[in-house]
């Protein structure tokens, strides 16, 4: 037989509540010491964890109350505004802002922010048409090498390409227009 404090309904309760939102025992622990004065084994608590083995036994109705908590817990993440794209890149375009109207702006810090606000945009700093410069009509027996300034000429030349948005020998944008009203 276990030498752990007989615990009320409310107090169960507390614990089973506090696994479910994620809390972990160690800090379960610290706030039961806390809140009820009662000294407990991490043991003790994860008996109330129907995901461990320990709390497999664990009574339906707190099972219930387990997974009620969980499931409220997760649908409470919208709630919280960080967790919103728009919110990140509000803070960062903030923080780029105070940054850059500094005496002395952080320029390595705002290139960071910046790389920072691209993630947020799903790698839109990454050129997602990138292609190698390939000879393909390269004979089997014909020098592949070419010069480097040629090569620098072809890299500037699809550089200049990606950066403007012109499709190569058109001079017609690749980037779809907008209708306006």
């Amino acid at each position: 037989m276990s030498n752990a404090p007989k615990l009320s309904k409310d107090q169960q309760v507390y614990i089973i509540q506090s696994l479910a939102c994620f809390h972990s025992i160690s800090r379960i622990l610290t706030n039961v010491k806390q809140e009820y004065n009662i000294d407990l084994t991490k043991q003790a608590v994860s008996r109330y964890d129907p995901n461990t083995i320990n709390g497999h036994k664990l009574s339906d109705e707190f099972k219930k109350i387990f997974n009620d908590t969980r499931q409220q817990y997760l649908a409470e993440i919208t709630t919280i505004g960080i967790a919103h794209q728009k919110v990140r890149l509000e803070k960062l375009e903030t923080h780029i802002n105070n940054l850059e109207t500094k005496t002395n702006p952080n320029i390595p810090l705002i290139a960071e922010l910046l790389e920072q606000a691209a993630r947020e945009c799903g790698g839109m700093y990454i050129a997602k048409n990138f292609q190698p410069i390939i000879n393909t009509n390269i004979d089997e027996h014909e020098d592949a090498s070419i010069s480097d300034t040629e090569r620098s000429e072809q890299l500037n030349k699809l550089a200049t390409n990606n950066v403007s948005g012109t499709e190569e020998g058109t001079g017609q944008s690749s980037v779809p227009e907008v209708a306006t009203e």
